[in-house]
């Protein structure tokens, strides 16, 4: 009960990313051999875990401009 409880809780924002990528992925904006699924619930995971660092002194500036870092880096990747 309480899994349902939490996958009715986080599904809305995940369905969300899903939206993105997919579309994404649609007009060739995005290109990757992993499936759509595994791309989204790769970036939720990382964005939502990300949040524990309020809880590490981060103020809301540096906040903020870790989760632009992080999705600069999940689109570009840190490749040479």
């Amino acid at each position: 009960m309480v899994k349902e409880k939490l996958i009715h809780l986080v599904q809305p924002e995940y369905d969300v990313f899903y939206e993105i990528i997919n579309e994404g992925i649609r007009n060739q904006e995005f290109v990757s051999n992993k499936t759509v699924e595994d791309i989204s619930h790769i970036l939720y995971s990382t964005l939502t875990g990300m949040s524990i660092t309020q809880f590490l002194g981060y103020d809301e500036e540096k906040f903020y401009l870790l989760y632009q870092n992080a999705i600069e880096i999940f689109l570009n990747g840190i490749e040479k």
